[in-house]
């Protein structure tokens, strides 16, 4: 008799291979199925299953030929073979037969937030696998900052808020790489105010440059807020281009005509208030 693997309903799941296990003697014809599904995730805390299903038939032995091996003796020689074959798949396993799932993106969070200045937050990387499940990654990851004089990150992923600005931060994990943006905010905005507050500017393509200055409780020096702010012009909107999110502001005349004054307005959010300032722009031929 042979028993061989035969695959089952798990394809992407399972070995399938014909392992002749059993001979049970010339003088009989028999045929004997072992049917194995062999799963797992090979890694820690990995699982390796067998399901086994035996189908065993004896078929009328030829005319002529009589059975040599009794009913006893052949379920002794069956059970002795599916022993092997667990032990057989058990140590595939173990030696890595099973290989494990590659990770394929990376997701940091939370993105997208405003962190106060001297204030800290925690963030999270999460990885999904190819093949679909997700786990939270906390170790192995190295944390960095686009720039450490607005937020810095530990090893661990926190994050502390060091001065105004925007910053991202990156979370890999081998050679797979996930980002988040943050905004550090100051909390302690009592004013702001647009540096100078009147400019000229040539018509057809002239620039002028502005900056905004955010005034802080208990200091005597305004902290250049320029490219967390949001910046609009008017009421012509339409002849005027504006860059936002740099410092410096930069506005250009792009089809404005000589003679235009329009209104350069500068909006910066501390916490959960709204400070606003105005400057004057004048086209010039």
């Amino acid at each position: 008799m042979q028993a061989r693997l035969v695959p089952p309903f798990y394809p992407h799941r399972t070995v399938a291979a014909l392992v002749p296990l059993l001979h049970m003697g010339t003088s009989v014809r028999d045929s004997g199925i072992f049917s194995a599904t062999i799963f797992g995730r090979g890694r820690a805390g990995a699982r390796l299953t067998v399901y086994r299903r035996i189908d065993y038939a004896v078929r009328q032995a030829p005319q002529g030929v009589t059975t040599t091996m009794s009913s006893t003796k052949q379920k002794l020689r069956l059970a002795g073979a599916l022993a092997a074959l667990a032990t057989f798949a058990f140590t595939l396993g173990c030696r890595g037969f099973f290989v494990n799932p590659t990770l394929t993106t990376v997701t940091v969070g939370p993105t997208g937030f405003n962190l106060p200045v001297g204030s800290t937050q925690q963030m999270t990387a999460t990885g999904t696998f190819n093949d679909g499940s997700t786990k939270a990654l906390t170790s192995g990851v190295v944390w960095t900052s686009s720039d450490d004089t607005i937020a810095k990150v530990s090893s661990s992923g926190q994050v502390t808020g060091i001065a105004a600005g925007t910053a991202t931060i990156t979370a890999q994990s081998g050679t797979i790489t996930g980002t988040a943006s943050i905004t550090v905010a100051l909390t302690n905005v009592t004013g702001l105010t647009i540096s100078p507050t009147t400019r000229s500017v040539k018509a057809n393509g002239g620039t002028v440059t502005f900056t905004a200055l955010a005034t802080i409780s208990g200091s005597s020096t305004p902290v250049d807020v320029s490219a967390q702010a949001s910046w609009t012009i008017g009421p012509d909107t339409t002849n005027f281009t504006l860059t936002q999110l740099v410092t410096p502001e930069t506005v250009t005349a792009s089809t404005a005509t000589a003679g235009q004054q329009e209104t350069l307005t500068a909006t910066y959010t501390s916490g959960t208030t709204v400070f606003t300032a105005t400057a004057t722009v004048t086209v010039t031929p």
